[in-house]
Formats: structure tokens, sequence, C-alpha cells
């Protein structure tokens, strides 16, 4: 019994590169369960990239509507390109927000802000002028 559990942790530490202690961990936490231990360590190095890209990314992507939420660049970026396998999906989401009234915003850490909405909400105020169209979703 001591031997498989020997080899379970020569295993984990061969494919994951970690450490016996970290490996031990991994198993006790999942009962001795090779696969689970595995995913969980999986799991946690993704966690712990997911706080590094946080912590070293110098632009937020700053939206509301009633609450403000703030994240980073780097995830947006990624998140908005997933979405472009589904561009329908894409397409509704993004002018979805848009006409819910969200205002999207860049901001970098030194404090300068970069609008992303309000500007073409201004272009498309100026376009109804000209053709007459409910805004009743177009705020300034």
């Amino acid at each position: 019994m001591e031997e498989e559990r020997i080899k379970k942790l020569d295993e984990i530490v061969d494919r994951k590169n970690v450490s016996y202690k970290l490996a031990e961990k991994a198993l006790s936490l999942n009962n001795n369960d090779l696969i689970k231990a595995i995913l969980y360590i999986e799991e946690r190095e993704m966690m712990g990239d997911l706080e590094k890209m946080k912590q070293t990314n110098n632009f937020v992507i700053n939206y509301k509507k009633s609450k403000e939420y703030k994240t980073p660049l780097t995830i947006a970026a990624v998140g908005g390109l997933l979405l472009l396998k589904k561009p329908k999906l894409f397409a509704g989401l993004t002018i979805g927000m848009f006409a819910l009234g969200f205002d999207f915003k860049i901001e970098k850490k030194s404090g300068d802000e970069i609008e992303l909405t309000r500007p073409i909400r201004k272009q498309i105020s100026k376009l109804s002028i000209a053709c007459p169209v409910k805004t009743k979703f177009l705020k300034q």
C-alpha cells in the first residue's frame, strides 16, 4: 500500500514538476486519487497564473451600470477573443450591453482613462438627429 502511494507521488512529481510536499497534499486532499490530485494541482496553477496577470497588468477595463466592475485588460481581451468564435453571440452581447447603458473605459494605474462608450453614444446621437430614431437607450 505504501509502495503504491510512493508510485503515485512520483507520478505527480514527474508529470507536474512539483515538490513531493505539494504532491502529498494533493493526494491527501483527493483521497489518493491520482487523476484528481493532478487536476487539483493544475487548478492551483491556473489560479496562480490568473493572480499574476491581475498584479502585472497596467490596464484595467472598467464597466458599470448600477455597480462598477474592473477586469484586467488581458483577461477581457482573452474573453473577447474567445467570444469571436461565436460572432452572433459576440455581436448580441456587445449591442445588448451598449443598449442597456453600460459604460466602458480603460484605466491605467497612473489614473489616466480612455472612454470607450461615450464617444460612440455621441456619434449615434448626432446620427439620430439627422435620421429620426428612438434614442431611449442612448444616454449622454
